[in-house]
């Protein structure tokens, strides 16, 4: 979300940034400059579902620069407008800046990686895997053991079975996040959460690390299992439609 003030004018706009689709929606609005000009920003920053950085231009400029380069057919002709209404004229598509430039990733100990992919994830409730396959293997689990908690070794198969046949194809994807995180974090004053987030997205990016026992990858498929069992404990099991009311 960007504000800025020309002469007598507030131009406030908010624009959703997506890691596959760029920015496939903004809306804004143009008012005479008062105290209130732009207050539907405030609004949704201080939404209590939301985690929000307040004043940080940089962030916000890195991240709408950045997004430019993944735009596609799909995006909004309104755009355009917008940023030039809030940014300038000379707006254009730039890498995103790399946060913590000074830092090495490198220099984290292995065995530090399985507690920072557990903050992180902590951190992002949202990231876990909801298919039909983690439902399936979630269920198989529930039946055949007497602990269903799921368990990276006991149940290695799954995890492995899992991550071959549905994260696989998930991990660029979480890759893009985390490195947003890192640098959203930077920019929140939360280094050690945004050190940990660029961490694991380097080490995602490195083939060597795609694999099932990384410790991103287990603690995302222990949290998906858990949440798929914890959906058919409760009766909300998305492999079946919902019946209808006169069924």
């Amino acid at each position: 979300m960007l504000s800025s003030t020309r002469g007598r004018t507030r131009t406030s706009a908010a624009f959703l940034c997506d890691v596959r689709r760029g920015i496939p929606e903004v809306f804004g609005q143009t008012a005479a400059d008062s105290p209130v000009a732009g207050a539907f920003l405030e609004v949704f920053a201080s939404h209590p579902d939301r985690e929000s950085v307040l004043d940080a231009p940089g962030l916000a400029e890195g991240l709408l620069k950045g997004c430019l380069l993944l735009c596609g057919p799909e995006t909004t002709p309104a755009l355009r407008f917008w940023l030039e209404a809030t940014i300038g004229p000379r707006v254009a598509p730039h890498p995103f800046p790399i946060p913590f430039p000074d830092w090495d990733p490198a220099t984290l100990a292995p065995e530090e990686m399985a507690e920072r992919a557990r903050m992180v994830l902590e951190s992002c409730p949202s990231w876990i895997d909801t298919s039909d396959l983690t439902h399936d293997l979630a269920e198989e689990i529930l039946l055949r053991e007497g602990d269903p908690s799921p368990d990276p070794r006991r149940d290695a198969g799954a995890y492995r079975y899992l991550f071959e046949h549905q994260l696989r194809g998930q991990l660029e994807l979480y890759r893009r996040m985390l490195f947003w995180m890192a640098s959203f974090w930077q920019a929140s004053g939360d280094h050690e959460r945004g050190r940990s987030a660029l961490a694991l997205a380097s080490q995602l990016s490195d083939e060597q690390h795609a694999v099932p026992g990384h410790p991103f990858t287990v603690a995302l498929t222990t949290r998906s299992l858990a949440a798929a069992q914890d959906n058919l404990r409760a009766g909300d099991d998305p492999r079946r439609p919902p019946r209808s009311a006169g069924a």
